[in-house]
């Protein structure tokens, strides 16, 4: 081998090692700014029954919704998480919806749960990889076309994993909060339209924002 070809050799194998090093370079940058980015979001801790709303809509009266359960752990369990909690109601169908039209023949079923995790950071890949969509328990999902639009929310997501978006027997809300995950899970064997649900989403949503903005307000 002369030195010719040693030299060229050298050349290509230096140059690789740059462009390698400049694309490490870059997706270091990517990721230390989406850490950044994330980890800024987060709040003061907080009791996280704080973050449970009295009733699952603003107009609510003890006689229109019932708590089944309270403070207990969630149903569905969400993995790293450092804490959470659960709150579900349930309405008579006697009683139905007069603002919708809605007649119930079974029990409606409303269940808010907030989990905690260690950061921001494990809350957004949490956020991510616990997705109802990722979920195997429900045949097919459906996003409504025009998405909610959460003003405190860092992600949100509004989905039907049952039925269709007209006629929906199962809708989640799954939204992250800083370092804090918001779960609102309906059930109803009748079903409910998009217009109803968010309904249920938009209360929520402004009562847990609300506590979080005042929480850093505070501090």
């Amino acid at each position: 081998m002369d030195v010719d070809s040693v030299v060229r050799g050298a050349n290509r194998w230096s140059k690789g090692r740059i462009v390698r090093l400049a694309i490490l370079a870059v997706v270091a940058g990517v990721l230390g700014g989406y850490v950044v980015s994330v980890e800024v979001q987060g709040y003061p801790d907080v009791r996280l029954p704080v973050l449970l709303a009295p009733w699952p809509e603003p107009l609510a009266a003890e006689g229109r919704w019932t708590v089944d359960s309270d403070m207990g752990e969630p149903r569905i369990r969400i993995a790293w998480s450092t804490g959470s909690v659960e709150r579900v109601w349930s309405r008579d169908p006697s009683i139905g919806d007069a603002r919708t039209g809605t007649v119930f023949n079974s029990d409606p079923q409303i269940a808010q749960a907030v989990y905690r995790f260690s950061s921001s950071l494990v809350a957004d890949i949490r956020y991510w990889l616990a997705q109802p969509s990722h979920r195997t328990d429900y045949p097919a999902f459906a996003y409504p076309d025009e998405a909610y639009q959460s003003a405190v929310a860092d992600r949100s997501q509004t989905v039907c994993a049952t039925g269709s978006l007209e006629k929906c027997q199962i809708w989640f809300y799954w939204a992250r909060y800083g370092q804090f995950i918001v779960q609102l899970h309906y059930i109803n064997t009748d079903w409910a339209s998009t217009a109803e649900f968010r309904q249920y989403v938009e209360h929520i949503d402004q009562y847990v924002g609300a506590r979080l903005v005042a929480l850093s307000d505070n501090t």
